[in-house]
């Protein structure tokens, strides 16, 4: 029943900067935590991750098995979806469509690129896995160009939120 009040952006200047720029704003809300950055492409994932200071994790599908369970044994017990999941200090998970199926992760706070509903439900389904705080702050933020990825089921989504959003968005 955990409460997750979204945003919805659209980009005024470059795409990776906004994102990056909405992660430390919710980084700054939550104090202790979490961040979750979830972007559409790899490239697009590595330079938010390069705009990005302190501690920080890159997840993307090109990751090696190997790289990828070394990764998750130096993070699980920052992001591992379980009540006892610690938080100390602040860390940014900067990922692609990789943490959408399969990934038992939490974050306290998250920004996802504009993407189909389906995505977006993944996605947000890491947001305060467990339902165990009150309101967990999301920005959704839309690309200034089409979306090469998704597309036109991008583009619905957006009008769909857009129609449904509170007018102050």
């Amino acid at each position: 029943r955990a409460s997750k009040p979204t945003e919805l952006w659209e980009t005024k200047k470059k795409f990776e900067d906004e994102m990056a720029g909405a992660a430390r704003e919710l980084a700054v809300s939550i104090g202790e935590g979490v961040v979750g950055i979830i972007a559409n492409t790899v490239g697009s994932a590595r330079e938010i991750f390069n705009r990005l200071s302190g501690d920080k994790v890159l997840l993307i599908g090109r990751n090696r098995p190997w790289s990828a369970e070394r990764l998750w044994q130096q993070y699980k017990e920052t992001i591992a979806a379980r009540p006892q999941r610690q938080r100390k200090g602040l860390l940014y998970v900067v990922a692609t469509q990789t943490v959408e199926v399969g990934a038992n992760i939490d974050f306290d706070a998250l920004v996802s690129e504009a993407a189909p509903l389906d995505s977006l439900r993944q996605r947000f389904g890491r947001l305060n896995r467990l339902g165990r705080d009150g309101d967990s702050k999301g920005v959704i933020i839309l690309r200034p160009k089409e979306d090469l990825v998704y597309g036109e089921p991008t583009k619905a989504a957006w009008a769909f939120l857009k129609a449904r959003a509170p007018v102050d968005f």
